[in-house]
């Protein structure tokens, strides 16, 4: 279980790596067969999961071709047994909260995105 200090740090290099925009770095954040599941997913790709690590990549170069400026900002972490919680500003300042499950070299084995919706729909991101 990672320390609260642990799941700043993790929370702070996940931001940062995706800020960067290097698509190499965000897809080796992941495990080869990391799960994620996204209502934005399904806006972007046709499917709401994408698994393994090359459908990742393919789904996180079209978001980011979409939103050039994309630039995530840290609002809270939360901690729990195996997985870390970021509540964050995403594309359009909208408000998101991934649940990733890490294995203990802190790879994400799988992720839930969860899009506020109180700020419209996802096709208006």
């Amino acid at each position: 279980m990672l320390s609260d200090a642990e799941s700043l740090e993790f929370a702070r290099k996940h931001v940062e790596i995706w800020n960067s925009h290097e698509l190499d770095a965000i897809v080796e954040l992941y495990t080869e067969t990391a799960e994620l599941v996204s209502p934005l997913a399904a806006s972007l790709s046709g499917a709401s999961e994408i698994r393994g690590r090359a459908a990742l990549r393919e789904y996180f170069a079209r978001g980011l071709e979409k939103y050039p400026d994309l630039k995530f900002e840290i609002i809270d972490t939360f901690r729990c047994q195996s997985s870390v919680a970021l509540l964050y500003y995403g594309a359009g300042r909208r408000r998101v909260t991934e649940v990733m499950f890490l294995r203990n070299d802190h790879k994400i084995e799988r992720v839930f995105a969860h899009y506020s919706c109180v700020q419209g729909t996802l096709t208006g991101v």
